[in-house]
C-alpha cells in the first residue's frame, strides 16, 4: 500500500508541475511576463496585464511558486530567474522552448489518441515549427564560445569563401545566426521538410541574407559534395541512427581538410533518472532518439574524424566537436585517433 501511495504522490507532483508550466506558458502568451518586469503592487497586476483579477492572482501564485517572482516589501518583484526570461540573449529561446513544449506535447497526445505514428518530425503548424526553430538562436552563442578552441576555425571563417553546412536547417535560424557570427561566410541548409523550408526562406529573406544562405530539399544520406565546407552543424536528436551512420562519412568528405563538425546531442544527467527518461522520450518523438556521447565519439572516429572533444552542455544538450584531418586519406579505423575531453 505504501508503494501505491508513493506512486500516486509522484503522479500528483507531475500533474502539478505540468499545470505550473502551463501557467508560465499562459503568462507568456498573455503578455504578462513583459508587464511584470517592473515591481508592482499585487492588486494592480490584473489591470496592468489586462487579465481578470482571479486569474491574474492564480497565475501570480504559480510564478511565485516556480521562483519567477518574489514578494518583497509589499511588492511583486522579478526574481533572478525571471530576469532570464527577459534577457536579450535568452528570452527568445526560452519563450520558444516554453511555447514549443506545449504545442508539441499536445500534438503528441492527439496523435496517440488517433492511432497515428508518434515518432518522426511531422509538425506542419507554422507556429510550432517557428517555436522549435527559435530555440536554435542559442547555437550562435554556443559556436561563438566553442570556436576559439577549435583549431583554425576562426581564421577559416573570416576568410573569403568560408562555407557553413547546416544539416536539418528547419526554419533557418542556425544558418542565420552563424552567418551573422561570420560575416564573410555563406551557408547551405539541408531541410527536406517543405513547410519548414518555406518558412526558412521567408525568414532568411527578412534577415537580408538570401544571397548568403540557400536551403535545399536534401537529406544528409544523399549529400555528395566534396571538400566544400569549413564547418558543419548536425542536430543528432532529429536524425535517426541509420541516417547518422550513413551521413558521417558523407560529412567527412563534404568538409575541407581541417574543417570542423559540431554535433548537438542530448545530455542525460546520470543523477536524475526522470530528466534523463524525459529527454530520451523527447528525442525519440523527434525522430532521432538518443545516441550517447561515447557512442557518437566512436562513430566519429570510425568515420575518419579526429580530435573529437566533448564540450560543456548547453541547456539539455551537449556539443561534440570533431575535425576532418588536415592531411592524409580518410581514416578507416579508430587507430591513432585523438579523443579528448574538455
Amino acid at each position: 500500500m505504501h508503494e501505491s501511495n508513493d506512486f500516486i504522490d509522484n503522479l500528483q507532483r507531475l500533474s502539478s508541475a505540468t499545470w505550473a508550466y502551463a501557467a508560465l506558458a499562459a503568462a507568456l502568451e498573455l503578455g504578462m511576463l513583459e508587464r511584470l518586469a517592473e515591481p508592482i503592487h499585487e492588486p494592480d497586476v490584473a489591470e496592468r496585464c489586462g487579465v481578470e483579477p482571479e486569474l491574474a492572482a492564480d497565475i501570480v501564485e504559480a510564478l511565485v511558486a516556480i521562483g519567477a517572482l518574489q514578494r518583497r516589501d509589499g511588492l511583486l518583484v522579478p526574481a533572478p530567474s525571471f530576469e532570464m526570461l527577459l534577457s536579450p540573449s535568452l528570452a527568445r529561446v526560452l519563450h520558444a522552448e516554453i511555447r514549443g513544449d506545449h504545442i508539441q506535447t499536445r500534438g503528441l497526445v492527439h496523435r496517440a489518441r488517433e492511432g497515428e505514428p508518434l515518432c518522426g518530425w511531422r509538425l506542419e503548424d507554422p507556429v510550432a515549427l517557428t517555436a522549435q526553430g527559435e530555440t536554435g538562436s542559442l547555437i550562435g552563442l554556443l559556436v561563438e564560445a566553442l570556436s576559439p578552441g577549435l583549431d583554425g576555425l576562426q581564421a577559416r571563417m573570416g576568410a573569403p569563401g568560408a562555407r557553413i553546412l547546416d544539416v536539418g536547417a528547419g526554419v533557418g535560424v542556425v544558418s542565420i545566426e552563424l552567418c551573422r557570427l561570420w560575416p564573410a561566410a555563406e551557408a547551405v541548409g539541408l531541410e527536406p521538410h517543405r513547410t519548414a523550408r518555406e518558412l526558412g526562406r521567408s525568414r532568411i529573406a527578412a534577415a537580408g541574407l538570401s544571397d548568403r544562405i540557400a536551403l535545399r530539399d536534401e537529406r544528409l544520406e544523399m549529400l555528395g559534395e566534396r571538400a566544400a565546407y569549413d564547418v558543419a552543424f548536425l542536430p543528432q536528436p532529429f536524425l535517426p541512427r541509420d541516417a547518422v551512420e550513413q551521413g558521417l562519412p558523407r560529412l567527412l568528405e563534404a568538409l575541407r581538410p581541417g574543417g570542423w563538425l559540431i554535433v548537438l546531442a542530448s545530455e542525460l544527467p546520470a543523477d536524475d533518472p526522470l530528466v534523463a527518461a524525459a529527454r530520451r522520450f523527447r528525442a525519440r518523438v523527434w525522430g532521432g532518439g538518443v545516441i550517447e556521447t561515447a557512442e557518437l565519439k566512436s562513430a566519429l572516429a570510425g568515420a575518419g574524424f579526429d580530435a573529437a572533444r566533448t564540450d560543456h552542455p548547453v541547456a539539455s544538450f551537449r556539443a561534440i566537436c570533431a575535425r576532418r584531418p588536415l592531411s592524409g586519406s580518410t581514416v578507416e579505423s579508430q587507430a591513432g585517433v585523438e579523443l579528448e575531453s574538455a
